[in-house]
């Protein structure tokens, strides 16, 4: 779906939810939007320097109230720019123009985005060898060649916020370890930004416009937790199955019943097994930066929401075993593509489980 069409369904959707006409939802729309707060910088505006939403960074080479040029950040957000001064200063801030947008990876000036990030050409590069290739199209291969920064630090598309969805302030897993209020938004976020490669599909996004309409529902947050275990046992497991070349357990275990409850059954039962021999690979001693990003590229990361009356908490070690898994397979020979089509295939599975449980919310 094309911006200017989801736009379009958004409105129309505002339109529906209060009762009003199209042209009033969608000046309340536009004047929702201008009070979001400044969210990047544009080389030759000026911006007030306050020490709260725009800061002056002290680590800089140069003292910023003493300098010529100076770096600047907004807060909470990677954004940040090097600007000089446009008039008098002290140290409650004062008034700078933006010379050059900073790299999010380093000091190097530019002028290139990506992603609505800012990055110098040799670190663009490096982030769309990642973010925007698929997996099974050579993001591990890519993977290898690029910086520790890179792969620490990654910066995926940008995920505006949909219309008609009631967003928590955090939408870090963090947050959901117990159980409360946005959990299913946190979960499907997460999903959806793992999952997103700029110029592809999006199912997420469709089903949540829906939401607006009314014609789907967000599920609960104990149906949210279930979903996230459930994508965990059936898409992340198989999927680090499948790297070590063991398809049959991979198959039967997304053959499986979904999971709904704290109930063991074989699939369950079967992860602790597993867990317990590390798929009979023993101990990684080290994990690599890429087999962390394709353990999180898996969708393993949601363990942090997984009860530990599953499996007997194995499910709640997904993450570790996922590093030591997929660091292991990528030494293989023909690693780097196994890995990549066990992810693809992981993430396809979650975002159809996903898209199911939105479009069937109104019946949970």
């Amino acid at each position: 779906m094309t911006d200017d069409r989801a736009r379009k369904k958004a409105i129309r959707a505002y339109a529906a939810e209060h009762g009003v006409s199209y042209n009033v939802a969608r000046r309340a729309l536009e004047r929702t939007d201008r009070r979001q707060p400044k969210s990047e910088f544009t080389i030759g505006e000026t911006v007030r320097v306050n020490g709260r939403r725009i800061v002056a960074d002290h680590y800089a080479e140069v003292d910023p109230y003493t300098a010529r040029e100076f770096c600047i950040h907004i807060a909470g957000i990677v954004e940040a720019a090097w600007a000089r001064w446009a008039g008098p200063c002290d140290l409650q801030g004062g008034r700078a123009e933006i010379i050059a947008l900073k790299c999010a990876y380093c000091m190097a000036r530019t002028s290139v985005r990506c992603c609505d990030i800012a990055f110098c050409e040799k670190h663009r590069d490096q982030h769309q060898g990642i973010e925007h290739t698929a997996p099974e199209a050579g993001r591990y291969v890519a993977a290898f060649k690029v910086s520790s920064i890179v792969l620490d630090n990654r910066y995926g598309p940008h995920l505006a916020r949909l219309p008609g969805i009631s967003y928590p302030k955090d939408l870090t897993l963090e947050m959901a370890s117990r159980a409360r209020r946005g959990d299913a938004v946190r979960v499907i976020h997460h999903v959806r930004k793992e999952v997103a490669v700029p110029g592809t599909p999006d199912p997420i996004q469709e089903a949540l416009l829906d939401v607006g309409s009314g014609d789907s529902a967000i599920p609960t947050p104990t149906r949210a937790r279930w979903l996230a275990t459930d994508i965990l046992a059936r898409c992340s497991w198989p999927a680090m199955a499948e790297a070590l070349g063991d398809h049959d357990t991979a198959q039967w275990m997304r053959a499986q019943p979904p999971i709904v409850d704290a109930t063991p059954t074989p699939l369950t039962e079967r992860i602790y097994t597993l867990d317990r021999d590390i798929f009979g690979i023993g101990r990684v001693p080290n994990r690599t930066p890429v087999g962390e990003l394709a353990s999180a590229n898996a969708l393993s990361d949601l363990w942090a929401i997984a009860p530990n009356s599953v499996a007997h908490g194995a499910l709640g070690y997904s993450g570790g075993v996922g590093d030591e898994v997929f660091s292991h397979a990528l030494t293989l020979p023909d690693g780097p593509a196994r890995v990549g089509k066990a992810v693809a295939r992981a993430q396809h599975d979650a975002v159809d489980a996903i898209v199911t449980v939105i479009r069937d919310g109104r019946r949970h």
